[in-house]
């Protein structure tokens, strides 16, 4: 008979956001693991259990029971134990730059604008001033500063193309 081990555990919201770029490098690396979608039930559960060491999501628990917390030291993870950072020291500077870029600068800047749209009077509006206000300027500053290469990191796929890439999934998805 075949034994069965536990899978790993990404626990996140039924949603494409800050899980998205881990769900993405897991897939390129052929990790088998569950994608367990939560709601505030889920993740009062997980904290009562003490699964969720910062009391968020995204979570993946490992599948000797280690709980990793907050997106980014999730995907680092992912990307040093299963080979998709880059080698080069400054293909992965340029890589990081660029992630935190998306997420740090324009994300912080922007969802928050957005998210305020759909309680606003006219959404339309108020969507379209925050990007108009943050978007063109980002796209101008990742623009300029995207690396000679193929992809982010250098000429493999690597955790800095899921992270970029994965944010504008989030941005057309969600």
């Amino acid at each position: 008979p075949l034994l069965k081990y536990p899978l790993m555990k990404l626990y996140y919201f039924g949603i494409f956001a800050r899980a998205e770029p881990a769900r993405m490098a897991l897939w390129k690396a052929g990790v088998d693991y569950e994608d367990v979608t939560v709601d505030k039930d889920a993740i009062q559960k997980l904290k009562d259990e003490g699964k969720l060491p910062f009391g968020q999501v995204p979570a993946l628990e490992l599948d000797d029971g280690t709980v990793l917390a907050q997106s980014g030291a999730i995907l680092n993870y992912i990307g040093n134990k299963h080979g998709l950072k880059p080698q080069d020291a400054m293909a992965n500077y340029h890589g990081e730059a660029l992630s935190d870029l998306t997420w740090l600068d324009f994300g912080s800047k922007a969802f928050p604008a957005m998210m305020g749209a759909k309680d606003a009077e006219d959404p339309a509006k108020v969507m379209d001033a925050a990007l108009t206000e943050h978007l063109d300027p980002f796209l101008e500053k990742l623009g300029k500063n995207l690396p000679n290469s193929k992809l982010l990191g250098g000429d493999t796929v690597s955790i800095h193309d899921f992270n970029v890439g994965g944010f504008f999934t989030n941005m057309i998805l969600n």
